[in-house]
């Protein structure tokens, strides 16, 4: 079951994830464009009341999955990390900062101008291989050794 303050950051995103084409399941968004999904997950710390988003784009080519979890895609990166600069760690930050104390409202606006530019920047063959090759990112040797096949 989830938690009051997952609740109030789903709701929070709710509108704009709507207006941009997702569809939720559970904690997860997930778009179909063209060859590729674009999913995006809320995710919440085990050991506190913070949260962490997750992109990630799945190719269809190299697979059948309709709604993919976020860890079973092929390109994946938490927003928290790309957009460090845009203090999105306090926005989704619920352990410090109660539902109501500051306005999470920005996160729409971070979704807008990185999130969502992220995801359709990787919905190509080029865009995806583009960040497939970042040293910092992290797969299972099955993912690894899926992609290495694919972008060959």
């Amino acid at each position: 079951m989830s938690s009051p303050e997952k609740k109030h950051l789903e709701n929070v995103l709710k509108s704009f994830m709507k207006s941009k084409g997702f569809k939720k399941k559970g904690g997860t968004w997930c778009r179909d464009f063209g060859d590729y999904l674009h999913v995006v997950n809320i995710q919440g710390s085990s050991y506190s009341k913070k949260f962490y988003i997750n992109l990630a784009v799945y190719i269809k080519a190299l697979g059948n999955n309709v709604w993919p979890a976020e860890y079973d895609c092929h390109i994946r990166i938490r927003l928290n990390s790309y957009c460090h600069d845009q203090n999105v760690n306090e926005l989704l930050n619920y352990e410090d900062f109660g539902m109501n104390e500051i306005n999470r409202d920005k996160l729409t606006e971070v979704m807008e101008n990185k999130g969502i530019p992220w995801l359709e920047s990787c919905s190509s063959y080029e865009g995806a291989k583009k960040e497939y090759v970042l040293p910092n990112r992290v797969m299972t040797k099955h993912q690894r050794d899926t992609l290495d096949k694919y972008f060959a």
